[in-house]
């Protein structure tokens, strides 16, 4: 019938989410912990910085990732 049924968004920490995003919570904090590991010091304070930014934001502005693929070179993100 062509409708779609409005996509829900509620926010979550990696220490504080419901039992069925276990799987989906693991496979963000095995990115983070990849992303972390390429970082220089210089990154680190400045991903410190805009971490600090984000906490204090309201969910209406969340970036959830739907989709993601990882090659060789890549790990690519649909938002």
């Amino acid at each position: 019938d062509g409708t779609r049924t409005p996509v829900t968004r509620e926010p979550y920490t990696f220490t504080s989410f419901p039992e069925s995003l276990k799987k989906k919570v693991t496979l963000l904090k095995h990115f983070k912990s990849h992303l972390m590991e390429q970082q220089t010091p210089l990154q680190d304070a400045r991903v410190e910085e805009k971490q600090k930014r984000i906490e204090g934001s309201p969910d209406s502005n969340m970036v959830y990732v739907k989709k993601w693929v990882r090659t060789r070179h890549a790990i690519l993100f649909r938002l």
